[in-house]
């Protein structure tokens, strides 16, 4: 697990987005819950920040004036059509490293919260946990419970 992390904090450090929310699940495996969720608050601050402009199926940047589809659940992620929102549903879409918008969709729109009336990041612990608590369940797991060595991002696949 430790060179999983050596290998995830390298792309964060190359500017990777999706890096946070993999550095999140391995931290909060290794019981380290306060690291896990720093890691999956700046993952959700930087999804709502890029949400404005970016396709969550495919990953293109689109000008802020493009229209878009916006997620009638969350209403952070945008989709350049109503095929890339199937996609990006249905499966880990354009990158192993962005996982199902179905599987963040809830915690998604809690974050997106924060910072209007009053909202404080912690009133989101609660959810912030159960979320990682569920990918770890989807987390393949090898005969004495731990998450398997060289299981890519299949927490996304369920």
């Amino acid at each position: 697990m430790r060179e999983a992390a050596k290998w995830l904090q390298a792309a964060l450090d190359g500017g990777s987005l999706f890096a946070k929310l993999h550095l999140a699940h391995l931290t909060f495996i290794a019981g380290q819950e306060d690291a896990a969720l720093a890691h999956l608050k700046e993952n959700l601050s930087r999804r709502v920040q890029r949400g404005r402009d970016t396709c969550a199926g495919c990953g293109q940047t689109r000008g802020e004036d493009t229209p878009m589809l916006t997620c009638s659940g969350c209403h952070v992620a945008r989709f350049c059509s109503a095929d890339h929102q199937k996609m990006a549903s249905k499966k880990a879409a354009w990158s192993l490293w962005t996982g199902r918008h179905k599987d963040i969709c809830g915690v998604l729109g809690k974050w997106r919260e924060v910072g209007k009336d009053g909202v404080v990041p912690d009133s989101c612990t609660v959810d912030l946990v159960a979320f990682l608590a569920a990918m770890n369940a989807r987390c393949p797991k090898d005969a004495e419970g731990a998450p398997e060595a060289g299981a890519r991002a299949g927490f996304w696949d369920g």
